[in-house]
């Protein structure tokens, strides 16, 4: 069927121009970001990015055809007089063609660029916590997201349970930069991970205090005594700066207690449990008892920082000849282990 009015389009030799000179630019912003030496780099990198993929939907209607008509003596081959049909209806209308096209396109390039990004990041969360982890066991989301603090409760009335340290985590702003800030009990922190200080004492972590990345202190210019700004959700905090720790010692580039992250964030999320078992216990004993606990919530898992450890049930599950922690990945949900502010 043909539409009986024909409607007034623009010329698509203008929309060629553009969608090219979009994605040139586009490419040359990405590779300075990617290559170069500039500030905000990924700021650049996602502005050239999306000028190539406006530039591309421009421009679809125009490059599409001589592709449509590449795939389409293939179809035809293939499929005959559907094939013939549909490929004549896709070249019969261009920028209906390109729309369909370009938002199929515009939302695949979005889930790649979530999934590299969220793969990404906890690679690199997941190797800080390899080199820092001294507790024995790990309980996560499988599938990136937070878990309810009650867990965390339950896992310590456990037979054998030592110690659970809550870590928590939330984009958030220090000074205006973008940070990712994690949180826990200072004393149970330091029973689960080597915290490698450089400056400062951890013990003066507290609820008017923060722990900086090494790196990131740098980042922010400050030093142990000053004061930093942290903007969270729920409203902003002064807090004085404690000490510094190594850089990728932890799972965070800050470090704040439970209660100062709890009062900027919507609801208290746990995404980590480490868990140091107490003198004498039995660590399968204590594996299979943590299974039961988490049996109604099954993305939660429980792992094991032991290489000599063998799964236990569906859930617990042995590392490799490393001794390492082998933290699950975070799935492309779409954002970081954790809420943004």
């Amino acid at each position: 069927m043909r539409d009986e009015v024909a409607l007034p389009e623009s010329s698509l030799r203008l929309r060629l121009i553009v969608g090219s000179v979009l994605i040139v630019g586009g490419a040359a912003l990405d590779g300075v970001a990617l290559f170069g030496s500039i500030s905000n780099p990924l700021l650049w990198l996602g502005v050239g990015t999306l000028a190539i993929l406006v530039g591309v939907s421009l421009a679809s209607a125009v490059i599409g055809r001589p592709i449509v008509r590449t795939v389409g003596w293939f179809y035809r081959k293939v499929f005959g007089t559907v094939g013939l049909l549909a490929t004549e209806n896709s070249l019969r209308n261009p920028r209906r063609t390109a729309a369909t096209a370009s938002a199929l396109m515009i939302g695949l390039t979005l889930m790649t660029m979530m999934s590299v990004f969220g793969a990404s990041l906890a690679s690199s969360l997941d190797k800080s916590i390899s080199n820092t982890l001294t507790a024995q066991l790990v309980v996560s989301n499988a599938t990136g997201q937070g878990f309810s603090p009650s867990i965390a409760d339950k896992v310590r009335d456990v037979d054998g349970v030592g110690t659970v340290a809550e870590f928590r985590a939330l984009e958030a702003k220090v000074d205006g930069e973008g940070a990712f800030v994690g949180a826990g009990d200072p004393a149970e922190i330091a029973k689960a991970l080597n915290v490698q200080v450089i400056a400062g004492a951890f013990a003066a972590l507290s609820d008017s205090t923060i722990f900086i990345d090494s790196n990131a202190a740098k980042s922010v210019h400050a030093d142990v005594g000053d004061t930093v700004t942290l903007k969270l959700q729920g409203g902003s905090q002064k807090l004085k700066v404690a000490g510094t720790f190594a850089a990728n010692s932890m799972p965070s580039q800050y470090l704040v207690t439970l209660n100062t992250l709890d009062k900027g964030s919507v609801a208290p999320q746990d995404y980590y449990l480490f868990i140091a078992l107490a003198p004498g216990a039995d660590e399968t004993t204590v594996r299979n008892s943590i299974d039961k606990v988490l049996a109604d919530v099954p993305t939660v898992t429980l792992r094991t920082s032991r290489s000599s450890s063998t799964s236990s049930g569906r859930r617990s599950t042995g590392t490799s000849g490393n001794g390492s922690v082998p933290i699950p990945m975070r799935s492309a949900s779409g954002r970081p282990p954790g809420p943004r502010s």
